[in-house]
């Protein structure tokens, strides 16, 4: 086998965007570093970044921030490398979908349901309540040394794109890091200009409830509509083969008026719980959030149709009861059945 046929096979299926790789690079090299000497120094091959659908081992990123840490001799370059120009363009469609949101609300919408789009292990939750919403990022099978500065680097991110698109500028008030405290937590405090948290639960941004419903410098209802449709199709590419299979039957179930159990799921698919478990774990991911986001989609889909109840909704997704639905919806896309209704109802 030749080296050019053994480097392709190695090559991750899932892992982090080559995009996001590409971008940070550039980034670095708009703070005055060289990027191809960072880049031959993590050991990360020219080409595999010239694949808009190609994906960077977590190990390989985060061997670029270690380089690009060594190099400026800056525990902070992980914050400022996510403050350049090139931030959202590190997330291919999902950038420029961001950006054409109506407002904060549908943006974060967006970042949480196409967040697989930036990395295959990353999951987005929103939690929002009366005066302040929290954006919770989950990558579980990233060991959290390997993928702090990532994670640095992504939560700031999200900051700066708020920043970024929304008329008015709305700081977070919180925020929380996983990992250990660096020696000086101060420049962290003052990059974010709020509380910041390590060796937190979870990876978290608190932002106020303002911010969800600031409309966005850009909104553009039609361009929002064809990126949407640009990013689903993106989404099929890298999903894993075997969690698009067994998402595909949890929609056809409840097409077919079933409701999805892990069980009827494995027995249609001739498989055994404990294979389907295993075979997903495998793909990054869990049952739960494969059927989070068959319902979510169907969920979506019904909304449009003004003669169905928001009861009928929640009842044809899995739900008995319209309050745990509504709460399971706002956690997928950052805002109520209603207001999603009444939005798609208008054609926004």
């Amino acid at each position: 086998m030749s080296d050019s046929k053994r480097s392709t096979d190695a090559r991750p299926q899932t892992g982090v965007s080559a995009l996001l790789g590409r971008a940070l690079l550039s980034n670095l090299g708009l703070l005055g570093f060289d990027p191809e000497a960072i880049r031959r120094s993590a050991g990360v091959e020219a080409d595999r970044l010239l694949d808009a659908r190609g994906r960077l081992a977590h190990r390989e990123v985060a061997a670029i921030f270690t380089e690009a840490e060594r190099v400026s001799g800056d525990r902070t370059i992980s914050l400022r490398v996510a403050g350049k120009a090139q931030t959202l363009a590190g997330g291919g469609v999902l950038g420029p979908l961001v950006l054409s949101s109506r407002d904060g609300e549908q943006a974060l919408a967006y970042l949480v349901q196409y967040a697989q789009l930036l990395d295959n292990a990353l999951r987005i939750e929103t939690d929002v309540g009366d005066e302040s919403f929290i954006i919770r990022f989950h990558n579980p099978d990233v060991d959290v040394g390997v993928h702090s500065r990532h994670m640095e680097a992504l939560l700031a991110a999200v900051v700066r794109a708020f920043e970024l698109i929304l008329r008015q500028s709305h700081a977070p008030t919180r925020v929380s890091f996983r990992h250990s405290a660096p020696p000086e937590v101060e420049p962290f405090r003052v990059h974010f200009a709020c509380n910041v948290e390590f060796e937190a639960e979870h990876y978290e941004v608190v932002m106020p409830i303002s911010a969800l419903r600031q409309q966005t410098r850009g909104a553009h209802p039609r361009i929002v509509e064809q990126l949407a449709e640009v990013a689903e199709s993106e989404l099929r590419l890298v999903s894993p083969r075997f969690t698009t299979a067994v998402r595909e039957r949890i929609a056809m179930l409840f097409e077919q008026g079933e409701r999805p159990t892990r069980a009827r799921v494995a027995g249609h698919m001739k498989l055994t719980e404990r294979t389907l478990q295993r075979r997903l774990a495998e793909d990054g991911t869990t049952f739960r959030e494969v059927s989070d986001a068959a319902r979510r989609d169907r969920a979506c889909t019904l909304l449009h149709k003004a003669d169905l109840r928001v009861a009928d909704v929640a009842y044809a997704v899995g739900y008995d009861e319209v309050a745990s639905f509504t709460k399971a919806f706002r956690r997928w896309t950052g805002e109520s059945p209603s207001a999603f209704r009444e939005r798609a109802l208008r054609g926004a």
